[in-house]
């Protein structure tokens, strides 16, 4: 459902004052003059952003309907609310690239939500690839991340 192939390799990129970066190859080979668009948008639960093809965004946009729907028919039967939609952290801070080249602009509000500043960790993960501030993934509890940071680092 994600890319084409999975989204498997991780880097730093460097962050131009405008927000544009170069994709990395590992994210390049699922996008082509013919092929999808990538969409890129906040993490679920982490302090990242998330990236993969339209088609991996169209499955999550069921898979939190389905979630939607039961929650309210669970609640009609408690007669409670349902709490505010998770997915407004997912789909409202979302962004669309069609087709891009090499390059991309990361918005101005993804940079800041996310704390990147000059450079960024890209983090294949399947179906789905992560971009990070260094210093965040740097303070991760996941012990994965930290290490990947360090091998990005030494790699540069």
């Amino acid at each position: 459902m994600g890319g084409f192939v999975p989204y498997a390799g991780h880097c730093i990129v460097p962050v131009k004052a405008n927000g544009l970066v170069r994709l990395p190859s590992f994210v390049r080979r699922n996008v082509t003059s013919d092929g999808p668009s990538i969409f890129l948008g906040l993490h679920g639960s982490q302090n990242c952003l998330v990236g993969s093809s339209v088609q991996w965004w169209q499955q999550l946009t069921m898979n939190c309907d389905d979630q939607q729907t039961e929650n309210a028919e669970s609640a009609a039967r408690r007669a409670v609310p349902p709490p505010p939609a998770p997915s407004r952290r997912l789909f409202g801070f979302c962004e669309e690239f069609w087709r891009p080249n090499e390059f991309v602009k990361l918005p101005s509000w993804a940079r800041a939500v996310a704390g990147i500043a000059n450079v960024a960790l890209f983090v294949g993960t399947g179906e789905t690839f992560e971009i990070w501030s260094i210093e965040d993934a740097m303070k991760s509890d996941d012990p994965h991340l930290v290490a990947l940071v360090h091998s990005a680092t030494k790699l540069q």
